[in-house]
């Protein structure tokens, strides 16, 4: 959108997701029975990102990007999320994903309501599968710079980006 009048940038788990995150919903599927720990240490900041998505990456070894996605359909999203995405975009915003889960979540949700742009921690593919390796990291800091290049590349001044979240690796972005 040229002449954007702001960025409103969405955390995903906790925020744009209800009553579960990206990485429990998949577990399910995965059979990752590790995940609630991961997540728990995570939290108790007794691992970093880095560790629980190399952890948690392991299991989508040979998995498809698009069984994986088709997993996502069915993840819980708050009520009123295309209402609001249309009302913002009237308002001349545009909308991005900044979160540091894996980015093929972030991009499946981008697409399903029209959001301009998603980061995230990026799994490897080969042909379509996931190697079970993790490609590149995506920690707070890369989720606040995610968000201050996406607004300064459309020219969108610092003081129109507006940061919605719910967890410390929100607090960087909120300094922006």
């Amino acid at each position: 959108m040229a002449n954007a009048t702001g960025v409103v940038a969405f955390d995903l788990d906790g925020t744009l997701i209800r009553h579960t995150t990206v990485s429990l919903h998949m577990a399910l599927w995965l059979g990752n029975d590790d995940m609630p720990r991961l997540e728990r240490l995570y939290a108790e900041g007794k691992i970093t990102n880095a560790e629980a998505a190399v952890a948690d990456a392991r299991f989508y070894r040979n998995r498809a990007r698009a069984d994986a996605c088709a997993q996502l359909s069915s993840i819980p999203i708050i009520n009123g999320v295309p209402e609001t995405a249309r009302g913002l975009r009237q308002r001349g915003f545009l909308l991005i994903i900044a979160t540091i889960i894996s980015r093929f979540a972030a991009e499946f949700i981008q697409k399903r309501y029209g959001f301009d742009a998603a980061s995230g921690c990026v799994l490897h593919e080969n042909n379509g599968l996931f190697t079970g390796e993790v490609a590149r990291h995506f920690d707070a800091r890369d989720k606040a710079n995610f968000v201050a290049d996406f607004a300064q590349a459309r020219g969108v001044n610092p003081v129109r980006v507006i940061a919605v979240g719910d967890s410390t690796s929100d607090l960087r972005m909120f300094e922006f």
